[in-house]
């Protein structure tokens, strides 16, 4: 977040994204906090300066004095800068308007609003490119957020504010269902003025698209990528992809499988070990390893699970159960649910794995739930898969009838080992005994399901599609991240992070995980997205990725309506280091 120096200490420059068809634009207005506790209009009319800053070239855009009657408008966590205001139809129009009537009417309306402010706000030569481009411009539908309209001319958004005048004579935001009605009269809009009035916001550029390589290499700096690849064409299928995978990779070998487990186990026993015979100080430390060691056991069964493990199959599905015990992860139910996640991922609605929560549903949660979800997708992101192996795994009514016997199986093999685990730890060891050896580790093995999922499908420009838009080859090649970690954390977690070749096939072993992703590489390495795991890509993660917008991707949660003082602080707290 950038503060321009010649504005005062509560104008911060806030990102403002919108997508355009397959593209997605990156733009930004300041943004008055104090706006969101009390919107007085005088504090408002007290700026004398306006100005936009490209998100693309993070340089002044436009910087000028303001006339006596400049008006700046909050809608949404938005500010619109402007100093002309005149009676124009557009203010008028509601949502109940025909698109292709706004079609129609924007190419028309939108240059001569702008026009009109031009003089005022030092934008003559944009309004004259606009005018001269009027076939370029391209009208977005009303929506109820507090846009009127939106057009884009050459590489410039302009957007139209509604506004209503009271009888004290002083501008406030008009919300929709308080503006004039449009009507038909014999094929023609008939629009009462009365004192609606319309002003523009100042122009600013718009982002390139991420075919441009010198702004996906600024996003990438921005977000904590080494990489954000290029986006994947529409042409290409997830079979052209697979065809130039070698054969070796999907070779299964029993001993190599074996090994996997072999290197858990023996790590994880001496993660017990050490946490039996380290000093409390070193606790931690000793907690850490036992937690990524414990993950190793997920990833076993998670391989037994897409069944690349052995090549008997019923050996699979014994070790897959006995490798999430310890995990008190039900094994069936998890599959279930995990082969939808590869089958729809990044879809909305249908992915199971991390279903972004849509602004919708946000504001039909109850006060102390949206509170719980801020917490949740904040500090307490790393754990939140927590709630997931919770929510999803242990309702027989989650899962088709032709699955519940399996998932019935699978849900007593738990509940036995917590009856029977459970128990014999605290008698051998207390109470403190099972949160050491065994509510410690579990915990370290949460943080690492949360961030390998978490990291694998969510940054800003990854995007979720509904099932109309949804394309397999973008989901899996282009909406997936390759992560590196510290290579002990990789050892022990069987390369679960080299992820990309594991959405191109499910049938990969982990074991050959990364002589298939060199394979990509070579093939489609300039659509991969990558990252070495710092704590910038966290912070894009835990302060950006929050709710998710169809036209906007993720927006924070203090970036709406809402005030998210835990966001914030978040923000101010985690390191910016790439």
């Amino acid at each position: 977040m950038k503060q321009h120096e010649k504005c005062s200490e509560k104008y911060e420059v806030k990102p403002y994204s919108c997508k355009q068809g397959s593209q997605q634009h990156m733009f930004s207005h300041g943004k008055m906090e104090a706006m969101h506790k009390s919107p007085n209009v005088k504090e408002i009319e007290k700026m004398d300066t306006s100005y936009a800053v490209s998100e693309a070239e993070e340089t002044l855009v436009e910087e000028t004095s303001m006339c006596n009657e400049t008006n700046i408008v909050v809608v949404d966590s938005r500010v619109a800068l402007c100093c002309c205001k005149s009676r124009l139809s557009l203010a008028g129009l509601s949502p109940r308007s025909s698109r292709s009537l706004l079609s129609r009417l924007s190419p028309i309306l939108c240059p001569v609003a702008v026009f009109l402010c031009a003089p005022f706000s030092g934008m003559a030569a944009m309004a004259k490119s606009c005018l001269d481009k009027t076939t370029a411009l391209q009208a977005s539908p009303f929506r109820q957020d507090g846009v009127a309209s939106s057009a884009k001319c050459g590489q410039h958004a302009i957007l139209s504010m509604p506004l209503h005048q009271s009888k004290t004579r002083k501008l406030r935001p008009a919300s929709f269902d308080k503006l004039p009605t449009l009507s038909l009269r014999k094929g023609k809009a008939v629009l009462p003025h009365g004192t609606w009035r319309t002003i523009s916001a100042i122009a600013a550029p718009i982002a390139p698209p991420l075919s441009d390589p010198s702004y996906r290499a600024k996003l990438a700096e921005e977000y904590g990528f080494s990489q954000i690849g290029e986006p994947v064409p529409p042409n290409v299928t997830l079979k052209n992809v697979m065809d130039s995978l070698p054969p070796e990779v999907f070779e299964i070998n029993n001993m190599k499988a074996w090994r996997t487990v072999a290197i858990t186990v023996t790590a994880y026993a001496a993660g017990l070990f050490m946490i039996a015979k380290a000093p409390w100080y070193l606790l931690p430390l000793a907690w850490a390893w036992t937690g990524t060691a414990a993950t190793g056991f997920f990833v076993i069964g998670h391989d037994c699970a897409h069944k690349s493990f052995s090549t008997n199959k019923l050996l699979e599905d014994i070790v897959g159960t006995l490798a999430f015990l310890p995990l008190i992860y039900p094994y069936e139910p998890w599959r279930f649910k995990h082969d939808r996640h590869h089958a729809k991922t990044n879809m909305l609605v249908e992915d199971t794995a991390w279903h972004p929560v849509v602004r919708e549903e946000y504001d039909e949660f109850p006060s102390y739930l949206q509170a719980a979800l801020r917490l949740a997708m904040g500090p307490l992101r790393c754990w939140a898969s927590i709630g997931h192996w919770f929510g999803w795994h242990f309702q027989l009514s989650n899962f088709r009838p032709s699955e519940q016997n399996r998932v019935k199986i699978s849900l007593a093999c738990v509940f036995a080992f917590m009856a029977i685990g459970w128990p014999l730890i605290i008698y051998k060891t207390g109470i403190m005994g099972w949160v050491k050896f065994w509510l410690m580790p579990w915990l370290g093995y949460h943080f690492w399901m949360s961030t390998f999922t978490m990291v694998h499908h969510t940054a800003p420009h990854i995007p979720f599609n509904d099932a109309k838009n949804w394309n397999s080859a973008q989901a899996q090649l282009g909406g997936t991240v390759h992560c590196d970690y510290p290579r002990w954390v990789e050892v022990l977690c069987h390369d679960i992070s080299v992820h990309i070749p594991h959405h191109i096939s499910q049938k990969i072993p982990s074991y050959n995980l990364r002589l298939a992703n060199e394979s990509l590489r070579q093939h489609w390495g300039k659509y991969f997205n990558e990252a070495q795991w710092n704590w910038r890509l966290m912070k894009t993660i835990m302060t950006v990725c929050h709710i998710y917008d169809e036209e906007k991707n993720y927006v924070a949660f203090d970036e709406g309506k809402e005030e998210s003082k835990i966001i914030g602080s978040l923000r101010r707290v985690m390191p910016n280091i790439p």
